[in-house]
């Protein structure tokens, strides 16, 4: 007959490896419900800033700096990336790039196919055809990057039901680029407000 001590150091082992199957070896990716031309999670495009990021989503992350243009603020664990532009103080969220995660509509990243997206958001003029290699589709507030199956060759055309959605990114719904323009302009207008607003101080 087992001791009472053998059969608690059994269900303390059993336990044990129960969580760690369910809490160890399993991947850190965060699912994520995207809103197109909205955001996600709380971090709203064009009104959240880098640190509103921060703070939902903690200290785990690199920054990439894009050329003069932006900065990236990249959690690989999480698969998101946040945008914004270098020349903006407040450091507003232009782009979320997400690689786990479902649109509003019912696009899966990693399982939906374009013709998916093109049955969920309509076949938009001069979206054409796409070849095995990766493509963007840009509809109003979100844009989908596919990708073709490795075996069929590269300048072939792929049935839209075997691309993909391996990436989808959301914006707000007025620009697909050009992300940062005005930006400089609304500097420029907010420098001069302050210089207007120190020669009266001085002048009083």
């Amino acid at each position: 007959m087992p001791t009472l001590l053998a059969i608690s150091l059994m269900l303390l082992f059993t336990v044990g490896d129960t969580a760690r199957g369910i809490f160890g070896p399993q991947s850190s990716k965060q699912w994520t419900y995207i809103t197109e031309g909205v955001g996600i999670s709380g971090i709203l495009i064009g009104k959240s800033t880098a640190s509103d990021v921060v703070s939902a989503f903690g200290n785990r992350y690199t920054v990439n700096t894009h050329t003069e243009y932006s900065r990236e603020i990249e959690y690989t664990d999480l698969g998101l990336s946040f945008y914004y532009c270098l020349k903006d103080k407040q450091k507003r969220i232009f782009l979320v790039e997400v690689h786990h995660g479902t649109t509003s509509k019912g696009i899966i990243i990693g399982q939906s196919t374009l013709k998916d997206v093109h049955d969920l958001y309509g076949k938009e003029d001069g979206t054409g055809n796409c070849d095995s290699g990766a493509c963007v589709y840009e509809y109003k507030g979100v844009q989908f990057y596919v990708e073709g199956p490795n075996t069929v060759a590269t300048d072939a055309e792929v049935d839209p039901s075997q691309m993909k959605v391996v990436e989808v990114d959301v914006m707000a719904p007025d620009k697909s680029s050009n992300f940062c323009d005005g930006i400089e302009q609304i500097v420029g207008r907010e420098r001069r407000k302050r210089v207007s607003h120190h020669d009266c101080s001085g002048d009083a």
